[in-house]
């Protein structure tokens, strides 16, 4: 089998790509590449950066299949990075606190001079955290290399009430998209089977989509083209956070506080990261 490189540093990649068996190698493309601070279009910087980085491994790996992947968070139009400094974790997590916002992944595998590319989108509603988690996440060091913050696979903080889409996503890569664009590109056995890897990705739509034979793998139909405070859809994922289920929009002063702090645009330069 064709060998597998993994253009990317973030463990939270490497974990999720281990669950499908395959033998890889890691190889970080470290890109400075610029990001705008505000968009329409999140979903083409996540493929911009994603191709970057797998053209950029592919040429130095001819003869092998790499696969690269970029993620973003988008809240209403504005991208948000990595936090720099406890100000900024507290600003993006105070922002985000009762809302929903999109986190968008790209993946790009790339064989020789071809390539594949494909994105997954995740619509996640945060629940109303008080200022003391956020706080106790703060000191564990938790937001400082998760774009947006924070983590959705958290145990401590367990930010997300629920989901719409992919979890995997969420974490830094789709699995499912992952498998479809191995296929693709014909790195994967011939008797390769596409299937759930793990409890989260029982009810992956995602997954549900290939095991109908819809190709290309179909997004959720989004609830919005734009970044707006949605109600949380029917056919939504309990992030097992203690309270899910719970209406974020009464009892708890924090979310209108969410509504109004500052947006933290981010920093040109960073370099992407997960959003797990």
């Amino acid at each position: 089998m064709t060998n597998l490189v993994l253009a990317s540093a973030s463990p939270r990649r490497r974990e999720l790509l281990a669950l499908l068996g395959l033998p890889f190698e890691v190889a970080p493309a470290d890109l400075a590449e610029p990001m705008p601070e505000q968009t329409r279009r999140p979903e083409r910087v996540a493929r911009a950066l994603a191709r970057a980085k797998a053209q950029a491994i592919a040429a130095r790996y001819p003869q092998a299949v790499v696969l690269a992947a970029d993620t973003v968070v988008c809240d209403r139009g504005y991208l948000l990075g990595k936090p720099a400094d406890e100000a900024e974790a507290w600003a993006l997590l105070r922002q985000l606190r009762g809302r929903w916002h999109r986190v968008i992944t790209a993946v790009a595998v790339a064989r020789g001079r071809r390539l594949w590319i494909d994105h997954a989108r995740t619509w996640v509603q945060m629940r109303c955290y008080q200022d003391d988690e956020i706080a106790a996440a703060i000191a564990r060091g938790e937001p400082f290399d998760k774009a947006g913050g924070y983590a959705i696979q958290d145990p401590l903080f367990r930010p997300v009430r629920c989901f719409r889409g992919c979890y995997c996503n969420v974490v830094g890569l789709p699995l499912a998209l992952v498998e479809q664009l191995l296929l693709r590109a014909h790195a994967l056995p011939q008797d390769w089977t596409v299937e759930p890897r793990q409890p989260a990705c029982v009810n992956c739509p995602l997954y549900c989509a290939f095991s109908a034979r819809e190709l290309p793998l179909q997004q959720p139909k989004a609830m919005k083209d734009e970044n707006e405070n949605e109600e949380c859809p029917e056919d939504e994922h309990s992030a097992d956070t203690g309270d899910a289920g719970s209406d974020c929009s009464e009892g708890n002063s924090h979310h209108e506080q969410g509504h109004n702090e500052r947006r933290v645009p981010r920093r040109r330069g960073l370099p992407p990261g997960s959003a797990a």
